[in-house]
C-alpha cells in the first residue's frame, strides 16, 4: 500500500495515495488520512515505514521503543525522540509498505 507522510502541528499524517482507499477511509471515518499525535505511537509508525532502532551495540530485542531497554539501558525518551526525527526527515516521502494497511482497515471501525 502506498501512503505519503505529511508532518501535521503535533504529529504526522499518513495518507493514502489510492484514491479510492481514500474514499473508503472518508466514509468509514470522516477523514482519508490516519493522525498519530500520541509520541508513543512514533516509534511503531517509523519502525512500520523503515526505521530501524537496532544499533551495533545492541538489538533493544525486548522493548518496541516505548520502554526502556532492559539490556542496555536506553531510554524510551531517546528512541521516541529518535523516531520523532526520522519521521520528520522524511515527511513528504511516499512509502510503499504492507505494514501500513492495518491502519487503513476500515473493516473494525
Amino acid at each position: 500500500m502506498r501512503v505519503r507522510l505529511e508532518s501535521e502541528c503535533c504529529g504526522y499524517l499518513l495518507i493514502p495515495v489510492s484514491k479510492q482507499i481514500a474514499k473508503r477511509m472518508i466514509h468509514a471515518t470522516g477523514d482519508e488520512s490516519v493522525y498519530f499525535q500520541t509520541d508513543w505511537d512514533f516509534p511503531a509508525l517509523a519502525s512500520n515505514l523503515g526505521w530501524n532502532m537496532r544499533s551495533r551495540k545492541c538489538r533493544h530485542d525486548f522493548t518496541d521503543g516505548t520502554v526502556d531497554c532492559p539490556d542496555c539501558g536506553r531510554t524510551a525518551t531517546s528512541f521516541i525522540t529518535e523516531a520523532a526525527d526520522w519521521l520528520s526527515d522524511h515527511s513528504g516521502d511516499t512509502f510503499n509498505n504492507r505494514c501500513v494497511e492495518e491502519y487503513f482497515n476500515t473493516d473494525n471501525r
